[in-house]
């Protein structure tokens, strides 16, 4: 955000979307750097949205649940799986589709906000 905001600011505003994680909204045991880390994202997310809005650059964040990824297509299903109630990790698909509405003009009132795409885990 630093590097691109001054860009930004010159060509009359954009869009910002972050990634952090369902874990910056709710805690998970032994993880505590990363849950905190995703929390400051979530956190940082708000305060540019609020600090960048008279500029015309709108600032959100996605927090995925667990996502299927060539790193992880060779791990069983489990971590977040079995507590996820669509009983599988997303597809990158599912994701990018998020990310394409905030960077649209669809989302022109859409600012300082969290998407949680996590087939319904938080939602327990």
């Amino acid at each position: 955000m630093q590097a691109v905001i001054p860009a930004m600011r010159s060509t009359g505003g954009g869009s910002i979307i972050n990634v952090a994680s369902i874990f910056g909204v709710n805690g998970a045991d032994g993880y505590i750097a990363y849950t905190a880390s995703k929390a400051a994202v979530i956190a940082m997310t708000k305060t540019a949205a609020l600090e960048h809005a008279g500029d015309n650059i709108r600032v959100n964040v996605i927090c995925p649940g667990g996502v299927s990824t060539p790193m992880n297509e060779d791990e069983p299903e489990g971590g977040v799986v079995p507590l996820t109630p669509l009983h599988r990790r997303a597809h990158v698909d599912e994701i990018v589709g998020a990310i394409a509405y905030l960077a649209s003009d669809d989302s022109s009132f859409v600012t300082g906000t969290q998407l949680i795409i996590d087939g319904g885990y938080l939602a327990r």
